[in-house]
């Protein structure tokens, strides 16, 4: 429901049978605006109206001979007026609506996307710097000065928007990835090793010493491409090595699928609890728990109280479910444990990545209560994986580099 029918009051109206129909074409006919349409157990619909416009429904209706009843009256001027005599609540109301309207003026709100290195709060700390943080005068602000600014001044960022919606500033960055990734490629050397065993097809290398050839078998862990240079010219120096060393390889798996499992089954027990978050405070409104749920789900949900506009306030209502569950065991038939044995096998192979499969020899085994999947993947792929070293200078470099990586 939008906030304008809570704040100017609104009225739930049912119509049952053949009265809902001409409710429908009069509400087209007249141009009155309704929401939350509900349809209900017995056959009836309930419709909510703004106050002012059911007074038009309801004088309409009586003149066509429609019936319809009232429901329930919702909203801020019901609630006043069932509380008229109690001055200072009613007071106490008017001032919370004075401060959610002056809050628009306000920013209430950061939230950053796109970082990835940087943490969201190294990246705050940086906008106050040039002028943005929660409570910052929206009027003052000139977002693209502090675009310029922070862009000129910092090296981690290469671009950055910043954008208003209401009270909440919109923050999209974009990281500087070349200066980490040339730092790291100055300070960290590193050799290529085998991460699996294998028989050398194809080398390509972008940097360091190669130290494998065709047809070459190698074990896990063997040194592939060395990081190290001897020079006669100018003698030995470091690398990080780099390159793509592509190997016959041989994959073993087992899968087994159990045919008895236990499935999650849902109970339809839920218990739920709302807060109300204002100015980074959570006040609880309501609560409906019990405390003998063994398993649950959380599922939370956060709702902006915003203007009819769209304008957002700095008003949140929260709202947080736990939806129990159990678990149920369950028999699965051989052919659907195969079925299932197949599929994660596939997955297994496509986890690998970026293979070529050559051959594929696969051996099923059915017993009393499994399905069991054995199989073995010869295929092409690459095998090289960075192995990172720290240079002793008190050493000879050739002695820092041993031939097996374990």
């Amino acid at each position: 429901m939008n906030i304008s029918y809570k704040l100017l009051g609104a009225v739930e109206i049912s119509a049952y049978d053949d009265n809902i129909i001409a409710l429908l074409n009069l509400c087209m006919y007249c141009g009155i605006p309704y929401t939350d349409f509900k349809n209900m157990p017995d056959g009836s619909i309930r419709l909510i109206f703004k106050l002012s416009d059911s007074k038009k429904v309801f004088s309409e209706c009586r003149k066509r001979g429609i019936e319809i009843n009232a429901v329930k009256k919702i909203g801020l001027p019901p609630f006043l007026y069932k509380y008229r005599r109690r001055y200072g609540l009613v007071l106490g109301m008017l001032i919370a609506v004075a401060i959610t309207v002056l809050s628009q003026q306000y920013i209430w709100d950061i939230r950053i996307t796109g970082n990835e290195t940087m943490t969201s709060s190294e990246v705050g700390s940086l906008l106050e710097q040039y002028g943005l943080k929660v409570g910052t005068y929206i009027p003052k602000l000139n977002t693209d000065k502090l675009e310029n600014k922070l862009l000129i001044n910092s090296e981690k960022i290469s671009w950055i928007s910043v954008n208003i919606t209401g009270n909440v500033a919109q923050v999209q960055i974009r990281e500087n990835k070349s200066a980490d990734k040339n730092e790291e490629l100055n300070n960290k050397f590193a050799n290529l090793v085998a991460e699996k065993s294998g028989i050398i097809q194809q080398v390509q290398i972008f940097r360091g010493n190669i130290r494998v050839k065709a047809g070459d078998y190698v074990n896990e862990g063997d040194l592939l491409v060395s990081g190290l240079y001897d020079s006669d010219r100018v003698g030995f120096r470091y690398t990080r090595a780099s390159g793509i060393v592509m190997a016959k390889t041989v994959n073993e798996y087992v899968i087994e699928i159990p045919l008895e499992y236990e499935e999650k089954e849902y109970t339809g027990n839920v218990n739920f609890e709302k807060y109300l978050n204002f100015f980074g405070y959570s006040f609880n409104i309501s609560k409906n728990c019990r405390n003998d749920m063994m398993f649950y789900d959380t599922i939370s949900t956060v709702e902006n109280c915003s203007f009819p506009d769209g304008t957002q306030t700095p008003i949140e209502i929260q709202t947080i479910q736990q939806h129990e569950y159990r678990y149920v065991t369950k028999q699965r038939t051989y052919e659907e444990a195969e079925r299932l044995a197949y599929y994660e096998l596939s997955q297994l192979i496509a986890d690998e990545g970026d293979v070529m499969v050559i051959r594929k020899i696969i051996t099923p085994e059915a017993g009393d209560d499994f399905f069991r999947l054995h199989c073995i993947v010869v295929c092409i792929e690459n095998i090289a994986k960075v192995s990172e070293f720290e240079v002793d200078l008190s050493q000879r470099p050739e002695d820092s580099l041993p031939e097996k990586v374990s």
